[in-house]
């Protein structure tokens, strides 16, 4: 009898554990103001494709599985400056992101807001220190006043259950951070034509056989590899498959 007891409590347990599961939504909050021009790429979890954001809010909203954690994320981006454009690459480490708990009997739902590069917040969100080096941007008819705030060569991140920017932008929070390195323009269209069709989210990472690699890129890079990494780039995982001729021809 007590055995049946252990026996049906490891049963609960496991159907437990099997039901908890994040719905995770990737909200890239990059090009907020019309001087603030990002160019971005990023891939999430099992590297499934974004869409570029160009010049707009870049409000959409893209979905991750679980494998965000275990397969982290890969970002390159553009950024206008004072002094000419500048191009930066993340990736971020095993077990990294700080992925938010859920709970054992429900699925729930998550939001991952993105910035590359400075945020846009209002005065009522940034904290003291944020203050010191926050940028002033503009001030409303009301007389609220709006800033950048943090620096070109990161990424800001942060997970909320309410998926309205307007709030987030509102709402004092600490940032998460994973830093970057800075890529050449070279690098940088060399590494949008890796990730082209067919090979898109297969070998959409900078490896150290990357051309013109620094030592801070090279170290930046070991650091951050995955053990498929190989074979990604041999095409032993998720080859390209051949294109469908047209069933009607």
């Amino acid at each position: 009898m007590k055995l049946l007891v252990r026996i049906i409590v490891i049963v609960i347990a496991l159907t437990s554990i099997s039901c908890a599961s994040n719905r995770i939504y990737i909200k890239p909050i990059s090009s907020q103001s019309r001087d603030k021009e990002v160019n971005l790429n990023f891939y999430a979890g099992s590297y499934g494709q974004s869409e570029k954001s160009g010049n707009g809010n870049g409000r959409r909203g893209s979905h991750s599985d679980q494998a965000l954690e275990t397969e982290g994320l890969v970002a390159w981006w553009s950024l206008k400056t004072d002094t000419g454009y500048k191009y930066y690459y993340v990736r971020s480490k095993n077990n990294e992101l700080n992925l938010p708990t859920t709970s054992f009997w429900k699925e729930e739902k998550y939001y991952l807001f993105l910035s590359f590069g400075p945020i846009f917040l209002e005065e009522i969100a940034l904290n003291a220190k944020q203050k010191e080096t926050a940028k002033f941007y503009k001030a409303s008819w009301k007389g609220d006043k709006s800033y950048h705030w943090g620096n070109n060569n990161e990424l800001y991140y942060a997970f909320t259950k309410d998926s309205s920017y307007i709030n987030l932008r509102e709402t004092a929070r600490e940032w998460q951070t994973i830093n970057s390195i800075e890529l050449t323009e070279f690098q940088y269209k060399y590494l949008d034509a890796r990730c082209r069709d067919p090979w898109v989210h297969v070998r959409c990472f900078i490896d150290d056989k990357f051309p013109e690699l620094t030592k801070e890129q090279y170290e930046y890079i070991k650091v951050r590899a995955r053990e498929n990494d190989s074979a990604r780039l041999d095409g032993d995982i998720n080859p390209p498959l051949p294109r469908r001729g047209n069933p009607w021809a």
